[in-house]
């Protein structure tokens, strides 16, 4: 007892705690925060509510240690704002490292007969959990106090340590960005519900990142995006906000080492920022993930769901702006596929992280083939032409899709050495043909990006390959992948025209999501547009779906552009589609994508649907 007391000293029965080893360094850090005795704020006040709605406990307290007085920034239960040092239970707190549980104070040595236990409001059972500066100097705590005793087991304390970091969070946010919050509410930067950061917010944040100065420091970003669907009850689509915003929470386990910025970036979006010293432990990370989205009250049917764009490096973006530009167009080419709940996104992102080690050696090494699906004409079923689409080869990682490869090699910035190996590889094998006089009258379509248009050195890459395999570009189509914006549609619509100068045409893909805008069709000179399977697939489900797809292409024709719809699987697509006048079907309904030895094969047998349908 005695060796258990030592440095304690008893005072209004009371055993008062000694000051921290590091005492003058843990009141500069806890001032420099320029938080005490500041007015309180929602963002503290809901942390303390969930914590006493969570635990069912009467009081709950963020509570600050200051050099004579305990003074508590948020309040449940407690009608008061700061008492004596000498009677704060978290002064003992921020001795001891670690949580400090008391179950029982009246048989705890150092609180039995301490006068909020003898007397008013009787506190029986206690709970803390430190709080740190980024220094781990220990600031105060987050803790919760009942009347009663109270078991409380390992689960219970590693759920109130999730929301002590949390508190950490709003108290310290990282080194960098430690700035007056009173800036923040001036420049309006901050989201009045949850006191998180507002979309400007985190771009004020993101461009103080890429200043040069900081570009040396690691920083990646998550951002988790729900997608209602069209007719959600209100019900849930409430109990889905509510679990959204509660997702910082669980992500705080992922260590003390991570500094992180919160941002409600969007009314159904959350953004993290981490700022991390090494590298992230992949696997911890992708587990906390699927615990975290694993959220009952998240609805994830396949009509909307969830999707979740991570990016280990955002040092890599010229400006915020571009940034969201490129989670905005992944929540988008993401919504309604097959990644809608934790375990496929678990999956994909565990898939994307073994992927970055592969990629470039795949480049070098033939890792990624080229596959090619017909399209048919719909009414004749005649062949038409080809799309080039790309394969993941390489068996070291399993399950890769051509956009996990896409999404990889932009967070990589190697989409432009993707690119040149994929036209490269295609027009190899188109010269065969070419030069078999396979391709008389067809083309076969090869994908690009938006980003690649707007590159002053795509027009010439295309002419020196053209060469190369000496080919005409009559024979070649490229398909426009929105992946973004174009930002420089001035340069984008210039560099097309260079290359339509040797007879290559130009198609709009996925024409209905993302950023395809009616404008693009009057920007860009534009040879056909593709109907995005999505459409398709909602043909059959609802009536206005059906009306749509035929206004697109009465609009497209209107325009003189060839329609082809994508994702066609069965007969009665099919039939609406020729009905509304589409020219060029393209699924599985013909044919998946084949290599080029069966490729080869269709090309030599043109009405080889018009027998294999009919």
């Amino acid at each position: 007892m005695a060796e258990f007391m030592e440095g304690y000293q008893q005072r209004k029965g009371a055993v008062v705690a000694p000051f921290h080893p590091k005492e003058v360094a843990r009141l500069k850090a806890l001032r420099d925060l320029g938080i005490l005795d500041t007015p309180q704020e929602g963002r503290f006040d809901a942390i303390t509510r969930m914590v006493a709605s969570a635990f069912d406990a009467p009081m709950v307290m963020v509570s600050l240690v200051d050099e004579d007085r305990q003074w508590f920034k948020s309040c449940v239960g407690l009608n008061v704002r700061e008492m004596t040092r000498d009677l704060a239970f978290c002064a003992h707190t921020i001795l001891e490292n670690r949580a400090l549980i008391v179950e029982d104070t009246l048989v705890d040595p150092r609180f039995i007969d301490h006068p909020l236990v003898r007397g008013e409001p009787y506190v029986r059972f206690y709970a803390g959990i430190p709080i740190y500066s980024q220094e781990g100097l220990p600031l105060g705590t987050l803790c919760l106090i009942d009347d009663k005793p109270r078991h409380f087991n390992i689960a219970q304390e590693q759920q109130l340590q999730a929301y002590a970091r949390l508190v950490e969070i709003e108290l310290t946010m990282a080194p960098l960005l430690r700035r007056d919050r009173q800036v923040y509410k001036s420049m309006a930067l901050l989201d009045a519900q949850t006191g998180f950061a507002n979309k400007d917010g985190l771009f004020v944040t993101v461009e103080e990142v890429l200043r040069d100065d900081y570009r040396q420091q690691h920083c990646a970003v998550m951002s988790v995006r729900l997608h209602p669907p069209r007719r959600a009850d209100q019900s849930v689509l409430a109990k889905s906000h509510e679990a959204l915003l509660s997702l910082p929470l669980d992500f705080s386990p992922l260590g003390e080492e991570h500094n992180y910025f919160v941002a409600r970036s969007d009314e159904r979006e959350i953004s993290i920022l981490y700022f991390y010293e090494a590298e992230l432990d992949s696997d911890e990370l992708y587990s906390t993930m699927t615990r975290v989205l694993d959220n009952d009250n998240i609805d994830k049917n396949h009509e909307g769901g969830i999707s979740c764009c991570w990016i280990e490096h955002v040092g890599r973006f010229g400006s915020a702006n571009e940034l969201y530009q490129y989670i905005d167009s992944f929540h988008l080419r993401h919504r309604g596929r097959d990644e809608a709940s934790a375990s496929l996104i678990h999956q994909r992102l565990s898939v994307r992280h073994r992927l970055r080690s592969h990629l470039p050696r795949a480049l070098s090494e033939t890792g990624i083939s080229v596959f090619y699906q017909p399209k048919v004409y719909a009414e004749s079923l005649e062949l038409a032409g080809l799309e080039a689409l790309m394969r993941w080869q390489d068996t070291a990682v399993d399950g890769v899709s051509p956009l996990d490869i896409l999404d990889v090699a932009d967070d990589m910035g190697i989409q432009g050495e993707l690119a040149q190996y994929l036209l490269k590889t295609t027009l190899s094998q188109v010269s065969i043909w070419h030069h078999a006089g396979l391709l008389e009258g067809l083309r076969v379509s090869i994908n690009v990006a938006s980003e690649q248009l707007c590159a002053d050195d795509f027009p010439n890459m295309v002419e020196t390959l053209l060469d190369e395999f000496q080919m005409p570009g009559e024979v070649l189509e490229f398909e426009i992948l929105e992946r973004s914006l174009i930002e420089d549609m001035e340069l984008a619509s210039y560099n097309i025209n260079l290359i339509r100068k040797r007879g290559v045409t130009f198609a709009l893909d996925d024409f209905g999501t993302g950023y395809s805008a009616l404008s693009y069709l009057n920007a860009i000179q534009l040879d056909s547009l593709k109907i995005d399977r999505s459409f398709i697939v909602a043909m059959g489900l609802e009536r206005k779906s059906a009306a749509l797809v035929s206004s697109i292409i009465t609009l497209a024709q209107n325009a003189d552009l060839e329609v082809i719809a994508e994702g066609v699987e069965t007969d009665e697509q099919r039939n609406t589609l020729c009905r509304f006048g589409c020219d060029v079907l393209q699924g599985y309904l013909m044919d998946p994508a084949i290599n080029a030895v069966e490729a080869s094969k269709r090309l030599r047998e043109r009405d080889y649907y018009r027998r294999d349908l009919h």
